[in-house]
């Protein structure tokens, strides 16, 4: 019983880390469809969407792959 108890911790807080719950802003550069290349900062959500913003201060743009 300790041993399932255990092993069930462990796969919680292994699932709970590798989320993109808590991912936050990272720089990059997003190439877009029509050629235009977007430098700021990234983050993928669960989903697949793609918040950026030029500078972390900025208001976020949420765009998907039909983007």
């Amino acid at each position: 019983m300790k041993i399932n108890l255990i092993l069930l911790l462990t796969l919680i807080t292994f699932n709970i880390s590798s989320q993109s719950l808590f991912n936050k802003y990272e720089k990059g550069t997003l190439y877009l469809r029509n050629g235009v290349n977007l430098k700021g900062f990234i983050k993928i959500t669960v989903d697949n969407k793609i918040k950026f913003k030029k500078t972390l201060e900025d208001k976020k743009q949420i765009l998907t792959t039909k983007k």
